[in-house]
């Protein structure tokens, strides 16, 4: 009778179990990219029409100083610029300061990614208080109660105003539907 040698390969064995796993993690860094959440920012434009005097952002840039920032066509000395502009705005943020401002001019040749790359910068430290008016972006730090904010939106200010008889039905119906069976 001859004998019978089982078969075993421990580089097939190690090779089915672990190529998948790189695999799918080479694929999730490729992919991280393209599959991270997107933001959408809401940016409101002004102009100087004569019939809007609720909200004039005309009268609001005069109130602060403000260090201007001018950019170019130039794209290497526009990332210096606005790498300078991060650090003012930060440095405002950080130390509250209600009366300076950061300034961020774009001449009629700097392009379009410059525009985007302030708007990140504003956006960078909360609070994001910014104002794009004519050819400039208006970046500032206002002092914000977050207190108000998170007891105007609580939960517990709209429980008055919720129908409790609906919701006690609703609760006695379950309860009923689990005993039945």
């Amino acid at each position: 009778m001859r004998k019978r040698t089982k078969l075993f390969f421990p580089f097939g064995i190690i090779s089915l179990s672990l190529l998948p796993v790189i695999g799918f993690q080479k694929i999730a860094e490729v992919y991280g990219e393209k599959t991270r959440p997107q933001y959408v920012t809401e940016i409101p434009y002004f102009d100087d029409r004569p019939g809007d005097t609720l909200f004039n952002p005309a009268k609001l840039i005069f109130i602060r100083n403000y260090e201007t920032f001018w950019l170019s066509a130039d794209s290497v000395e526009n990332s210096r610029i606005l790498n300078s502009a991060r650090l003012r705005l930060n440095l405002l943020k950080s130390k509250h300061d209600t009366i300076n401002g950061v300034k961020i001019s774009f001449s009629d040749s700097a392009k379009y990614e410059c525009f985007i790359k302030a708007l990140d910068i504003c956006q960078e430290e909360w609070p994001h208080v910014f104002l794009p008016y004519k050819n400039d972006i208006y970046a500032v730090y206002m002092n914000i109660d977050t207190t108000i904010i998170k007891e105007k939106w609580s939960v517990e200010r709209f429980l008055p105003v919720l129908n409790t008889d609906f919701f006690m039905k609703i609760t006695l119906q379950k309860l009923q539907h689990k005993k039945t069976f």
